[in-house]
């Protein structure tokens, strides 16, 4: 699930909240000190007082979206083909989408097409206002849990600059492929959106090796026997 926190530079994005708590408390503590706690930090605490649901399962959600029957493959080991099936009335967001699907095509052995039809795999679409909790832009549904189909829903009253909404659709996509947040800030699987380059690290490249087969380095035949030494940038 991805979150967005202040200005597009020099503030946070919030990708994801629960996971924000340690880091406020070790950078903002309270007792004495608590009137030095910035307004921001404050408006965080809030925020996760209200939106954090007893019981709620990150990726556990479900809604009257149109199906995707073709889910499936993305649970395959083997090369996947997938079939993407856009309902946005955002431009920019289908082709930020697109993009972040390539991206990932070049790190896993896939192709991927649109397909407007129920035999998709994956569905990007405008969530209803009510599946997202103040200041989230994204939630993509994680891999296991009963109600997976491949959705991954955007929020239409948030609105992101171009490469801010390709970097959450890469995260989100990450999750839709099995990967954790990582504790690492430059990995695009943080929960934070930090200003900087951002990268596929060794551990969310070792978590995909583990559910899928990536694509061999260019210019040889063979994937590294060791992924875990690899780190791939993130870029369009």
């Amino acid at each position: 699930m991805a979150f967005y926190g202040g200005r597009h530079r020099g503030i946070w994005k919030l990708r994801d909240v629960s996971s924000a708590c340690p880091y406020v408390e070790r950078f903002f503590p309270c007792g004495r000190e608590r009137r030095r706690v910035p307004k921001r930090a404050v408006m965080l605490c809030l925020m996760m007082a209200f939106t954090i649901r007893a019981g709620e399962r990150p990726g556990d959600w479900t809604g009257p979206y149109p199906p995707c029957d073709g889910h499936a493959e993305i649970l395959k080991r083997e090369p996947m083909n997938l079939g993407v099936r856009f309902f946005t009335l955002n431009p920019s967001l289908k082709a930020e989408f697109a993009h972040a699907m390539s991206f990932w095509a070049g790190i896993l052995e896939m192709n991927w097409h649109e397909e407007d039809s129920p035999a998709c795999a994956i569905e990007a679409f405008d969530g209803d206002p009510g599946l997202f909790r103040p200041g989230e832009v994204a939630r993509a549904q994680f891999p296991g849990l009963p109600g997976y189909q491949g959705w991954v829903a955007f929020n239409p009253r948030v609105s992101l600059p171009a490469n801010e909404l390709f970097l959450t659709a890469v995260h989100e996509l990450g999750h839709l492929l099995g990967l954790p947040h990582s504790s690492n800030p430059s990995s695009v699987m943080y929960f934070l959106s930090l200003d900087g380059p951002v990268f596929l690290d060794s551990a969310d490249l070792a978590a995909l090796s583990a559910r899928h087969r990536l694509r061999a380095v260019a210019g040889t035949a063979n994937v590294p026997e060791s992924p875990v030494q690899s780190w791939r940038p993130v870029s369009r």
